[in-house]
């Protein structure tokens, strides 16, 4: 499995874009979805990989969960540069509570059952190994 981020639209701290999920070099599904607005703003450039992902009772039992929830489902998929970088604690999560984030890639996911299927999709590609993403 592979992830890219296509940024379509820019301003001074955040991008809106697409991610894609692609298997075998073919994509299979797509999200609407933001990095930034916050913090440092959005997700640098480069490729990434991987870490473990936060099951969503890990999420649910965070004091900040509604960020990383949608229709009270989250999850968090961290990304590891591969890349100097001083950006810290990056990751693709649902854009829960308040629009935007602070660097990672919030997914507009539009219904619960959207939640659910990507959880689902990145879970079984990062139980495989690591999925290598790459921020455009």
């Amino acid at each position: 499995m592979k992830i890219t981020y296509q940024a379509q639209n820019t301003d001074d701290k955040s991008t809106g874009g697409i991610l894609t999920l692609n298997a075998y070099s073919m994509p299979i599904i797509t999200y609407r979805a933001v990095s930034g607005g916050y913090g440092k703003g959005s997700l640098p450039a480069g490729k990434y990989s991987t870490g473990k992902i936060w099951m969503p009772e890990q999420i649910a039992a965070l004091p900040n969960a509604a960020s990383y929830q949608a229709f009270g489902f989250g999850f968090f998929l961290p990304l590891i540069p591969k890349f100097e970088t001083d950006r810290t604690e990056l990751g693709i999560h649902p854009d829960g509570g308040v629009p935007g984030t602070l660097g990672c890639i919030g997914l507009k996911l539009q219904t619960a059952a959207d939640a659910i299927r990507c959880y689902m999709l990145l879970l079984g590609g990062a139980a495989a190994d690591s999925i290598d993403v790459e921020v455009l």
